[in-house]
C-alpha cells in the first residue's frame, strides 16, 4: 500500500449503506457504480464487502475471504481504516456486532475501527422520528443510544478497545419519503478521521472534493456537525 494512500474499507450485510457512506465520502460517485466494489477519490481508496453475519459461522469461504484481506496478526495493517456497517433497525443487532467483532479481532494490525449504525430513522419502526427536522426525538435517540451501547460492549468483550460506535441515517430513501436528510453523517466522518493518525487525516481533507469544503472547514477550526 502506497504511504499516501488512504485505504478504507466498510464491511456488511447488504443493504446496510455501504454504498451510501461511500457517496457521501467521495462527494458523489457515478451513477450505475452501486455495484462496484471500490472506487478511488485522489489520494483516497474506498472498497466495500459484503458481509452476511448471519451465515458467518457456517461461510468457511467467507473466513477464508476475510483472512485474505485482513490476515491475522500482520505487522502493518492492510487498510488505515476499517468501517463497519449495521442496520440499527434490526434485532439482531448484538449477533451481528458479535460476528464483526469475532472476525476483526486481531486482524487490524493498527487499523482505526468504527462501528456506523445505520438507518437510524428506523431504529424504532421509523416512530419517534422528527420528519421536519430530519432527525430522532429523544426517546429514539435513548434507544438507539442504548444499541451503540450493547455494541460498544460486544467490542469491548472481543478486545477492540480503541474504536468509534455512531449511529446515523445517509437520509435519501425514495421509499422513506420522510426521511430525506442525513443524520450524524458528520459524526461519522468525524469518528472515522479521529480514528486516523496525523498524516492519514490530512490524506483524506486534502482529497475531499468541493462538496465537502464546508464540511472541512469545521472540521479544521474544531467544530461538528
Amino acid at each position: 500500500m502506497s504511504d499516501n494512500m488512504l485505504r478504507i474499507l466498510l464491511i456488511g450485510a447488504p443493504g446496510t449503506g455501504k454504498y451510501s457512506v461511500m457517496d457521501v465520502f467521495a462527494g458523489r460517485l457515478p451513477a450505475g457504480s452501486e455495484n462496484n466494489s471500490s472506487c478511488t477519490v485522489g489520494s483516497v481508496m474506498l472498497e466495500k464487502l459484503d458481509f452476511p453475519f448471519s451465515d458467518f459461522a457456517e461461510s468457511a469461504e467467507l473466513k477464508e475471504k476475510i483472512d485474505g484481506i485482513l490476515p491475522a496478526g500482520a505487522e502493518s495493517p492492510s487498510y488505515d481504516e476499517v468501517i463497519v456497517m449495521i442496520d440499527s433497525s434490526r434485532e439482531d443487532l448484538g449477533k451481528e456486532a458479535e460476528a464483526a467483532a469475532g472476525c476483526l479481532a486481531g486482524r487490524l494490525g493498527g487499523a482505526g475501527l468504527v462501528f456506523a449504525l445505520s438507518q437510524a430513522d428506523l431504529g424504532m419502526n421509523g416512530r419517534y422520528w422528527d420528519t421536519l427536522k430530519s432527525r430522532p426525538e429523544p426517546r429514539l435517540v435513548s434507544h438507539l443510544k442504548e444499541k451503540a451501547g450493547v455494541v460498544d460492549g460486544i467490542a469491548a468483550k472481543a478486545g477492540l478497545s480503541s474504536h468509534h460506535t455512531v449511529f446515523f441515517s445517509a437520509g435519501g430513501r425514495e421509499e422513506a419519503k420522510s426521511q430525506r436528510l442525513p443524520y450524524n453523517i458528520g459524526l461519522l466522518m468525524d469518528a472515522m478521521l479521529e480514528e486516523l493518525p496525523e498524516e492519514k487525516r490530512k490524506t483524506f481533507l486534502d482529497s475531499v472534493g468541493e462538496v465537502h469544503q464546508t464540511w472541512k472547514k469545521m472540521y479544521l477550526s474544531g467544530e461538528k456537525w
